[in-house]
Parts: C-alpha cells; sequence; structure tokens
C-alpha cells in the first residue's frame, strides 16, 4: 500500500467529491464575474442614463449661461468679452461648444413719449469746484473786502446754508462778488445742493510763508476733467483758469462733510494748520446757474424702459406691422435718431404704432438724449423653440420702479404707477455699440451670454468626463472676466438627476450581489462540514 502524503489525499478528495467541488467553483467564479463586472455595468447604466436624459430635452442644445460684468459698451469691448467666452468654452468642452447668443442691455433708463415727455435737457457743462476748508483760517487769510466766514450754518442736511469766502483771484475768474450765492451739488439734479453765500474776499497773509508753499495748489486747483464727473455725460466747463474753490471754517466743512455724505478729495497737514478739500462738485454760479430743483408735484412722470439687443433675433422673430430695425442713425450728436422694434405686448401697453418716437436718457440731467423711431411690432414665432426658451424673458419685462424692491427713480423725474411693463426698446448692435457707447463715454454693460452645448456631442462624453470639466471652466471665467458668474443650474440640474436614478438603478444589483456572496458563502460552509464529516467517517 502506497504510503498517503499531503499531494495524494488531496488528488484523492478531489477525485472522491468533484461533483460538489465543481458546483462550488463554478458558483464562485459567476459571482466574482459579476461582482469585477458591477462597475463597468454601473458605468455604462449611468451612461444611458445620460443618454437618454438627454434625448428627453426637446431642444437640439444645452446652455451654459455667463453672466459677464463691467463690459466696455464699445464694439472692442463687447467682442472681447465673447471672444473670452469662446475661448474658454472650447478649451473645457471642445466640439461639445456649438456657438453662442448674446443679450447686450444699456443701462435703466427713463423713457418719455406722448403725454409723458421727458423734461428739457439741461447744459452740457457747469463749473466744476470744491469746498476747502483750513483750521489756521485767521492766521493764513486778509479779508481785502467783508469778512472772514463764521461756523453758522442753517437750513437742513440737504439743503444747508453756510459762509464761505473766496480769493481775489476765483473772485475774477468766475466773476463772483460779496454776497452772491454759490450752489455746490454732488450732482447737477440730486437733492443735496448746499448754499454757500460768499461773505468776503480775501488774500493770503504772507504769500511767501511755508503754509501757502504747500498749500497754494489746494487753494488754485486745476479744473477738473471728465474722469472726475459723475455718470450721465454732464462735465465741468473747461473754460476757467482754476476750479471754484470756496473756502470755509474747518469746522463747517467737517460738519457739511458728515451731514450731507460729502467727501473729501484732500486731507493733511501742512506747515500751519490742516487743510481739508471736500469735491470736486458742480458748482452754480450767478453766470452759470444750476437747474432748479423741482417741487414735487411739478416732477414729470417717465417710464422706465431701455435700448437692448440679442443676437440672431432677426431669424426668430415674427414681424406684425412694420419691418426690421436697421443701424441707420440720424440727427445731431447730442439727439441722435436711431430705429427701433418692440414687442407687441409693449407695444398694446403703452398704445405705440410704428412710427411712433420716444426719448430715452439715463436720467433728466444728462445733455445727450437718444430717440428711437419705432419701425416694427414684433413677436416671438415659437416660445417653445430653444431660442426663446431663454430669451423669452426679454421681450417684455417688469419696470424698475414696480415689484417687491422697487428702484427709486433718477433725480428730477417720477415712475409712471401705472406702468406694467418697461419699454424695451430693440435695436442693432452697431447701434449698441457705436451710438449708445460713445454718448455716454464711460459706459459699461453686463451682457448675458448663452453657450451652446451640442447635444449629440455631449452624449459621446463619459458623464464623470463631462462633470469634471465643468469647475474649470466656472473657475476660468471667475479668473479671466472678474466680477463674472456661470449659471450651470440646469446643466447641473441633468447630472443631479441622473444620480438619483442610476442610485435607484444600482439597489437590485446590490441586492443581486450580496446575495450571490451570501449564497456562496453557504456554499463553502457546507462544503466544509461535508469534508470534516466525511474524514470523520
Amino acid at each position: 500500500m502506497k504510503n498517503l502524503t499531503i499531494p495524494r489525499l488531496i488528488v484523492k478528495r478531489l477525485a472522491d467529491e468533484w461533483r460538489l467541488l465543481t458546483i462550488v467553483f463554478v458558483g464562485t467564479i459567476v459571482a466574482v464575474t459579476i461582482g469585477a463586472g458591477a462597475p463597468t455595468y454601473l458605468k455604462a447604466l449611468e451612461q444611458l442614463a445620460f443618454r437618454v436624459a438627454l434625448d428627453r430635452i426637446d431642444a437640439p442644445h444645452l446652455n451654459l449661461t455667463v453672466f459677464a460684468a463691467r463690459v466696455p459698451m464699445t464694439e472692442t469691448g463687447v467682442k472681447r468679452g465673447e471672444e473670452l467666452v469662446e475661448e474658454i468654452a472650447r478649451r473645457h468642452l471642445e466640439d461639445i461648444y456649438a456657438g453662442h447668443n448674446m443679450h447686450l442691455r444699456g443701462p435703466s433708463s427713463i423713457v418719455g413719449h406722448g403725454e409723458t415727455p421727458l423734461p428739457p435737457s439741461p447744459n452740457g457743462t457747469y463749473p466744476g469746484g470744491y469746498l476747502t476748508a483750513v483750521t489756521s483760517l485767521e492766521q493764513q487769510f486778509t479779508a481785502v473786502e467783508g469778512r472772514l466766514p463764521t461756523n453758522n450754518y442753517t437750513g437742513s442736511r440737504d439743503r444747508p446754508n453756510l459762509e464761505v469766502v473766496v480769493t481775489e483771484a476765483m473772485a475774477e475768474a468766475y466773476d463772483l462778488s460779496i454776497g452772491d450765492a454759490v450752489f455746490i451739488a454732488p450732482a447737477v439734479g440730486g437733492e443735496i445742493r448746499l448754499n454757500a453765500e460768499i461773505v468776503g474776499i480775501v488774500a493770503p497773509a504772507d504769500a511767501n510763508s511755508e503754509f501757502w508753499n504747500a498749500a497754494q495748489p489746494v487753494f488754485a486747483a486745476p479744473v477738473p476733467d471728465e474722469t472726475f464727473a459723475p455718470p450721465g455725460g454732464i462735465l465741468f466747463t473747461p473754460d476757467y483758469p482754476y476750479a471754484l474753490t470756496v473756502i470755509s471754517t474747518d469746522q463747517t466743512a467737517r460738519t457739511m462733510a458728515n451731514r450731507s455724505s460729502l467727501s473729501y478729495a484732500f486731507q493733511g497737514n501742512v506747515p500751519g494748520g490742516t487743510v481739508r478739500q471736500i469735491g470736486p462738485y458742480f458748482m452754480g454760479t450767478p453766470s452759470s446757474q444750476l437747474p432748479p430743483l423741482q417741487s414735487q408735484g411739478a416732477v414729470p412722470i417717465v417710464s422706465n424702459g431701455y435700448f437692448h439687443y440679442l443676437t440672431d433675433m432677426e431669424n426668430n422673430v415674427n414681424v406684425l406691422e412694420g419691418r426690421l430695425a436697421t443701424s441707420d442713425v440720424t440727427g445731431p450728436g447730442t439727439n441722435p435718431v436711431v430705429e427701433a422694434i418692440i414687442a407687441a405686448q409693449v407695444a398694446k401697453e403703452f398704445k405705440f404704432n410704428v412710427g411712433d418716437v420716444v426719448t430715452v436718457a439715463p436720467d433728466a440731467y444728462v445733455p445727450v438724449r437718444i430717440s428711437a423711431r419705432i419701425v416694427g411690432i414684433i413677436e416671438a414665432d415659437d416660445f417653445t423653440g430653444s431660442y426663446w426658451a431663454d430669451a423669452g424673458i426679454f421681450l417684455a419685462t417688469t419696470p424698475v420702479g414696480a415689484g417687491e424692491t422697487p428702484t427709486p427713480p433718477p433725480d428730477g423725474v417720477r415712475w409712471n404707477g401705472n406702468d406694467d411693463y418697461a419699454i424695451g426698446l430693440f435695436v442693432t448692435r452697431e447701434v449698441m455699440t457705436n451710438v449708445l457707447g460713445p454718448s455716454y463715454p464711460g459706459l459699461v454693460a453686463n451682457p448675458i451670454i448663452f453657450a451652446r452645448l451640442d447635444k449629440t456631442e455631449l452624449s459621446r462624453w463619459p458623464t464623470q468626463q463631462f462633470l469634471e470639466r465643468l469647475d474649470p471652466l466656472e473657475a476660468d471665467v471667475l479668473n479671466e472676466m472678474p466680477g463674472s458668474s456661470v449659471n450651470l443650474g440646469t446643466v447641473r440640474g441633468l447630472i443631479g438627476n441622473i444620480g438619483q436614478r442610476v442610485f435607484y438603478s444600482r439597489i437590485p444589483l446590490l441586492l443581486l450581489i450580496a446575495v450571490m456572496i451570501a449564497t456562496v458563502i453557504f456554499y463553502l460552509a457546507m462544503m466544509i462540514s461535508y469534508l470534516v464529516r466525511s474524514r470523520e467517517r
């Protein structure tokens, strides 16, 4: 009899129990194969769900919305903004990116029409100047005529009355005399207007002193240029040798700055005292008066509106009356006349007809006003299509003076509380960048760019790869276009819904794998028990 070695024992057991071992082995192989293939199956399931979700979207494209910020209203600025979005989209999305549409809108404006015209336009420029003070007023100035100012002031926060003096040079340049009033206004039509009465004409106590060597540039400052002017188009008159500087006591200047929220152009110590310079602001003089402030009852009533442009709009509208607008411009530079079209619901609200002319301006005190001749009334050709799915909100919008958080009207006018819509005037891109932008230097826009994502190409991408591209894309937009933002809500919502559906689809597979593992363990336990008992026999 041969000796029973371990290898022979194993062979003998395999020969005796080959049926049981084969069943267990095959079951184990099947369980391991299914377990190993589960990740691949789940990824395929996720991709299938992604494609099904895309197929359920009727539109041929998905939109990724970029809200650009502070883009100059020039052709160069707008084009550069579009190019940046395109570069970033192609960098991360490659062949998925299928172009874009853009909504370009001008500033919220006041619109005059029919029985509610805009108030008369003011002059285009007014003197600019400063309210200046020094702590050692009595030591540094001598009254040539009249007297030095006191700390006395009266009036309200928005309409204070104070005493000031001017130098001989200022009195001569601006034709000022004792008793004249100089009105100081941060904005031509603003609520704040200081009434500064000239009580004296002064000269330096010692023109060669250290004080005057250091402070002379403050009391003979140059006329502020357009970079200091507030937005709106009104500039400081350049036809004077100096900015109009009126001098008050230090206490009065500090009180005016605090009560009326005025800003300092300069604040600092010089030999012999502290100098404060408030401004630059518009200055009304007897020879160049600011427009009168209107009482509440006499304030004109105006509508809210704006110019705007939509890419490829001409191919997605039905013209109900008239025709589409062109880029033709007529009229003088201070009152250019452009062509515009409006939505049917806006035309119905305001009873506009083809040929009517409306006047548009950012506020009542800008010298340049743009007139728009309505040449067409339009409606969306297909509100259910992909184009108007995003752009439909621009056809008719709520005026800024309505809603839960209404925007106050510009100075000098009141909103028409009966308007249901803002007057949206669709013009060409050339009108936006070549007329609106140059009419108001420094004007910036916040374009909305709808980047289209091709569904067919997107369906070929792994879902995870697409998700991994979105965060870097958003980061590049924020870095290369400061102040901008990206709306990925639709895309992320689509992916989120897919993840939820796939999660529920995984449950049966996970249960199957769990049952198979339990079965294999059970059979292994049975086999071990059987082999142990067999050995005992």
